[in-house]
């Protein structure tokens, strides 16, 4: 809150009477009485002046100010509620980091335990290719066989397969999709999974079905088969909630298969879909 007092008072009063004493003292020394004239009589002028009053006068506007130190009138923090806050806050964060490393272990150990799967056999039952002479397209059909072989290696947690489903290709071309039903696997049990597809007068390029017409006929087809679908692990009869997977059989040789060999396909599993 600032005051100001200004104090001006009297100050011009006295100023108007110095500058009418000067004046009168000018005229007094420039004028001379002549002989012919009467001598007039000098009057003065008598001026007191009061001391405060000419201090006040020669000093400044004087302006008193008053700083008060503004008050914080908002009202304190309620530290009893910080603090709550700030427990509640280290107790959530504690708790999902023991729910993330809970269901690290966990899925660490699904994984670890994660069935093998083996692509066991290849029979191409059928493989034809077709052309129109008003189009000029090519045409495929094949009949194709392929048998999996799914081993649960832990001795402990039945497994349980839902939504699968298989592709087949042979460089970039497409041989069909499979679906396959539910199925439950024992531990230590081996399963096989038979994939039977089929395609029906399919339009590709005449270079990739006469390539391929022909690494048929000399056993010599590299074919892939990705099988995908979400498994899910029994523990005391109760099925838990499933992961999805994907079992990856890439660049199979036909003439390996032939020679009796059982190559190992990759598997993947992911924490979520």
């Amino acid at each position: 809150m600032l005051n100001f007092s200004l104090r001006e008072g009297s100050s011009l009063g006295a100023c108007f009477a110095m500058a009418g004493l000067a004046a009168n003292n000018s005229r007094g020394g420039q004028s001379q009485p002549s002989g012919n004239q009467r001598p007039q009589r000098n009057l003065s002028r008598r001026v007191s002046f009061n001391e405060s009053t000419l201090k006040q006068s020669e000093s400044p506007r004087s302006f008193v100010i008053d700083v008060e130190g503004q008050r914080n009138n908002t009202p304190p923090r309620n530290s009893g509620c910080n603090i709550c806050c700030a427990w509640a806050s280290l107790i959530v964060g504690i708790l999902v980091v023991m729910f993330l490393i809970v269901g690290a272990i966990f899925f660490s150990f699904f994984q670890s335990n994660m069935p093998e799967f083996h692509f066991q056999r290849l029979q191409i039952n059928r493989l034809d290719i077709s052309t129109t002479k008003s189009s000029d397209t090519t045409f495929l059909t094949t009949d194709i066989q392929v048998d999996l072989n799914a081993t649960n290696k832990n001795g402990i947690m039945p497994v349980f397969y839902t939504s699968l489903t298989a592709d087949l290709s042979s460089q970039d071309i497409d041989l069909g999709k499979v679906h396959l039903p539910d199925m439950e696997q024992k531990p230590q049990n081996s399963a096989r999974l038979k994939l039977h597809a089929q395609l029906q007068k399919e339009p590709v390029t005449e270079a990739d079905a006469k390539d391929l017409k022909q690494k048929s006929q000399n056993h010599q087809i590299l074919m892939n088969v990705i099988v995908g679908g979400v498994v899910h692990y029994v523990i005391n009869g109760h099925k838990m909630p499933g992961f999805p997977f994907k079992v990856l059989c890439e660049d199979i040789y036909q003439g390996l298969l032939d020679s009796g060999e059982v190559p190992k396909c990759q598997v993947k599993m992911t924490p979520v879909s």
